[in-house]
């Protein structure tokens, strides 16, 4: 579904790569070169919205880089097939680029045939391993006929250029060896198709499975939809995720995350097929009122299907929709659930304060076991910190409200922060920037009142959404409207809602003390003119400067500020702050490429001239020394050129001594014939001829053309196979 861009990177990737080779660019400029034409195209094909006049900007960098922080994030937890995120879609454009410029570089540089095509088999076998299992067989046959016809006819092409004794009827000749290789490579397609499944065996089950490694079978691991909710809050604010149609607004909600490892918010969930009701692992509510809602997906781009907590029955047409009770989470069966309708009918929980105040600590061992888990290594001072913002709090309800009330009062929302809720982010987050949007907020909330014996996961969905003015409950959902929020399973309850995420509140939540709001627009509740009051808590909340020790409220060490102190947002950073890594980066990769080739050939020339120990060996040296030199000018031995007709070509060109090659060459093939003692004076002259055919290379060409040419590596990579070296 995502790949027409990349694609079409790709093949502007091979027409850059083929005019550069045309113009005659040295190898370490066409790289860059490629490099600048694949930031711009990358930008402008998928990132159009944030570049100016066509050039990427700084914001484009800033989404580029969080959409590839989410996919790296996202990649060791998933398994495919997952949801197509713009940090995937932009990874696999980034990789098609650069196979595009291997590929050409190896295929017309290096002129070696099956090492070109190793950078595209390397994308076809990750590909295989981690993608859907549609057509693999098809496609892999198709792969392979691609690979064998391009080795066949790059091989036909360097066939006509290498055989210049034959170049007169070369047409002829390539014609018949395409026909053969053509025949041989049918044969051997259809051989493998064939004889493979009758190989013994082809089909009996893996020794080793590896996409069932870590033993979750049966279970579909699933994109936490957090990875995702600061780009729709930031790239996406205004595209339309989908629409609903209800009596009532209520919070949209996706799934629930109920694993924290430290790092991420996740959930390891396994799902049934949808038959007949939804069926749940805790009992209902006391109390709930009914909710009927027609959704439209347009632009979720997800597997997840909202619904208002809790759905009780769905209806989706021909769509196979799957269930999970546990998290109430629904999800269809396919990649995305876009363009889809359905509708659903749920229990909206609603919940008496003082009952709520009322409830006693005590919850089935069941959810216990499961909704207090933390790391081993889980932050000792969020634990600290946890019991002293609860201290003095008797019930559940009261240590979730005094949570509650301090994010909601000590904390600053902004969506321009780095994202993520792990463990160092979460220290980050509570004791240095107190700066952040819904996903820390609820994520540092669960886990803090899972510290404090309080059972909690973290919920993710969309806020109401816009009312349409023109018809009555019609709700558009943007994506400004995602978020996050924590759920706490109170005794005789269930889940309950709670929000320390400044400028959002729940509808019909009065028991949280915080009227409905969403994008900081407070939304009065229908029939009434009073504005809810939000809950009060006390103004400072204090602990030890080194966070671990409580102290007084009123003592000096008090870690957040006093209420109505503004905390202070770190100072924005800006482009070139974010970006001082990659010039020095840079750098250091130009520095080790340049010592590696460099090395290499002075290795191999220390290594010849240790191998050349007759005087043939070493007169025949001085030759290739000399012709390696001419290099830098372009000039190259054909294979079938002796050294007579090498030196007479290049003495017609005129570009260096003609005489001094001519001597060269005539000394080089007295060596390969003659007898070894009549050589043995020989070899003096060589090397001092080869010498002067290099201070006239130098003599004739500028610094820049000799450094480029030290730089490429292709003298190291190309097969020796002329005559005349």
């Amino acid at each position: 579904s995502f790949l027409t861009e990349p694609l079409i990177l790709l093949v502007v990737s091979h027409l850059v790569a083929a005019l550069l080779r045309l113009r005659r660019v040295n190898l370490p400029v066409a790289a860059v070169i490629s490099l600048v034409v694949g930031v711009l195209a990358t930008s402008l094909l998928l990132y159009q919205s944030t570049t100016r006049f066509g050039l990427p900007t700084a914001t484009t960098a800033d989404a580029v880089g969080r959409d590839l922080r989410n996919a790296l994030e996202l990649f060791r937890d998933v398994k495919a097939p997952a949801q197509v995120l713009p940090g995937f879609t932009v990874a696999t454009a980034m990789t098609f680029w650069v196979v595009g410029f291997l590929g050409d570089w190896a295929a017309f540089r290096l002129d070696a045939a099956v090492e070109a095509t190793i950078p595209a088999g390397g994308l076809f076998i990750f590909a295989a391993l981690f993608g859907a299992d549609v057509l693999r067989l098809q496609l892999t046959v198709v792969f392979a006929i691609a690979c064998l016809v391009f080795i066949l006819l790059h091989r036909s092409a360097r066939q006509e250029v290498g055989m210049p004794w034959v170049r007169g009827d070369a047409r002829r000749g390539s014609r018949a060896f395409v026909r053969a290789g053509t025949t041989l490579t049918a044969l051997g397609v259809l051989l493998g198709l064939a004889a493979a499944p009758l190989l013994p065996g082809s089909g009996s089950e893996p020794l080793v499975d590896w996409k069932e490694l870590g033993g979750r079978q049966g279970t579909r691991i699933t994109v936490s939809p957090l990875v995702d909710i600061q780009s729709r809050l930031v790239d996406q604010r205004d595209s339309v995720a989908f629409e609903v149609r209800s009596n009532l607004r209520a919070y949209w909600r996706l799934t629930a995350l109920d694993s924290f490892d430290g790092r991420l918010w996740r959930s390891d969930q396994r799902f049934t097929r949808v038959e007949d009701e939804l069926r749940r692992s805790t009992p209902p509510p006391a109390a709930a009122q009914p909710l009927d809602q027609e959704f439209t997906i347009e632009n979720l781009s997800q597997i997840w299907l909202p619904a208002a907590f809790e759905p009780r029955d769905i209806d989706a047409g021909d769509v196979e929709v799957r269930w999970e009770g546990s998290t109430s989470t629904l999800i269809v069966d396919e990649e995305t659930s876009d363009g889809m309708t359905y509708n659903v009918a749920s229990m909206v929980p609603t919940f008496d304060q003082a009952a709520l105040a009322a409830a006693p600590s005590n919850v089935p061992d069941a959810i216990r076991e499961q909704y207090l888990e933390l790391p081993p290594d889980f932050s000792e001072r969020a634990r600290v910190l946890a019991a002293t913002v609860a201290l003095g709090a008797t019930t559940p309800y009261e240590q979730a409200m005094r949570l509650q009330t301090f994010f909601r009062t000590q904390f600053e929302y902004s969506t321009e922060v780095q994202r993520g809720h792990g463990d160092d982010r979460l220290e980050q987050f509570l004791f240095e920037t107190q700066v952040g949007y819904c996903e820390q907020f609820a994520g540092s909330f669960a886990a803090m009142a899972r510290a404090i014996g309080l059972p909690a996961r973290v919920a993710v969905g969309f806020t109401p959404g816009d009312a349409d003015p023109n018809e009555p409950g019609r709700y558009i959902v943007r994506g400004r409207h995602a978020h996050a929020w924590p759920e706490v399973y109170i005794a005789g309850f269930g889940w309950v809602l709670f929000e320390p995420t400044p400028g959002r509140g729940a509808p019909d939540a009065d028991y949280t003390g915080v009227p409905e709001a969403q994008d900081g627009a407070v939304i009065p509740p229908a029939g009434s003119d009073e504005s809810l009051t939000t809950t009060t808590a006390p103004s400072s909340l204090g602990v030890s400067p080194d966070g671990l020790l409580p102290v007084d409220e009123l003592g000096t060490g008090a870690l957040v500020p006093e209420q109505g102190t503004p905390t202070s947002p770190p100072a924005e950073e800006g482009f070139l702050s974010r970006t001082r890594w990659v010039l020095p980066g840079l750098v250091g990769l130009v520095a080790l490429y340049a010592a590696a080739v460099v090395g290499a050939k002075l290795a191999r020339r220390a290594w010849r001239r240790r191998r050349a120990v007759t005087s043939r060996q070493r007169i025949d040296l001085a030759w290739k020394e000399a012709v390696e030199s001419l290099g830098i000018l372009g000039i190259r031995a054909e294979p079938s050129e002796t050294p007579a007709e090498f030196a007479e070509r290049v003495g017609a060109r005129r570009r260096v001594d003609a005489g001094g090659l001519d001597r060269l060459a005539q000394l080089t093939t007295e060596a390969r014939y003659a007898p070894t003692d009549a050589i043995t004076t020989s070899v003096d002259q060589a090397h001092e001829t080869a010498t002067a055919v290099l201070v006239a290379v130098k003599d004739q060409t500028t610094r820049g053309q000799r450094l480029g040419y030290d730089l490429s590596p292709r003298s190291l990579l190309q097969r020796a196979r002329r005559r005349g070296e």
